[in-house]
């Protein structure tokens, strides 16, 4: 089953950690992820995708040229020339960094550590307009084997003095927490991207796959664990 790991009661959280993050690690949102999408997919820049990302990015010039075919279709054109020079000028190359808020599960005291709840199918929506109902179709990014990060690592003393940091006078304990996400993106000549791209993708939605190098895992802007899976 596909999962979409929501953060939006999160995201304060992960700001906070993302301010922490290196200069040289770049940071994915829909503009940045489309042209990679187009390019490594092949699409097609057809009429209907022109005028989606008008509608979605170039709003002020689709409302003002669409009633008339003539200057529209001059408009078109520039915008068509736009996307284009958006996935030339695009490149796949170097480290990317995302934060998302994550609820941690009890303590494995045989294992020493906490499990994480990621399950399998997980992935993370980006919209053109920042909403579900944009008109551009949804970008997923998704990691792969994500799943083995299921549980990071954490000494039984510094657990127990975390638990406690996170409890109320009524005992209820906070279990939100922040991972840091450094990763790769995945070419589209790749096993990994021609197995998971099917999986995701529909008419209404492209597909981004990352290969993750580690995962910091904080509580609020302190670092608790570093995962890294060979």
């Amino acid at each position: 089953m596909k999962k979409s790991l929501v953060f939006l009661g999160l995201l304060l959280l992960a700001l906070n950690v993302m301010a922490q993050t290196s200069d040289t690690e770049k940071r994915i949102d829909y503009i940045s992820a489309f042209p990679i999408c187009i390019q490594q997919n092949a699409i097609e820049i057809t009429d209907s995708l022109i005028v989606q990302f008008a509608m979605d990015f170039r709003n002020d010039i689709y409302k003002k040229y669409r009633n008339d075919e003539f200057e529209w279709q001059d408009q078109k054109q520039k915008i068509k020339k736009e996307i284009e020079q958006l996935v030339l000028s695009t490149s796949t190359t170097g480290n990317y960094v995302m934060a998302t808020g994550i609820e941690f599960g009890n303590y494995d005291f045989e294992k020493l550590g906490f499990n994480v709840s990621i399950g399998e199918g997980t992935y993370f929506p980006f919209y053109a307009s920042g909403r579900y109902n944009s008109n551009l179709p949804q970008i997923s990014l998704v990691f792969v084997d994500f799943t083995k990060y299921n549980f990071f690592p954490v000494a039984k003393d510094k657990a127990n003095e975390f638990l406690k940091s996170r409890k109320d006078s009524y005992g209820n304990v906070d279990r939100k927490i922040t991972l840091l996400i450094h990763y790769t993106i995945v070419p589209a000549s790749s096993d990994d991207f021609k197995k998971i791209v099917p999986i995701f993708s529909s008419g209404q939605n492209y597909v981004l796959v990352g290969k993750i190098s580690k995962i910091d895992v904080y509580n609020k802007t302190t670092l608790l664990s570093e995962l890294i899976i060979k």
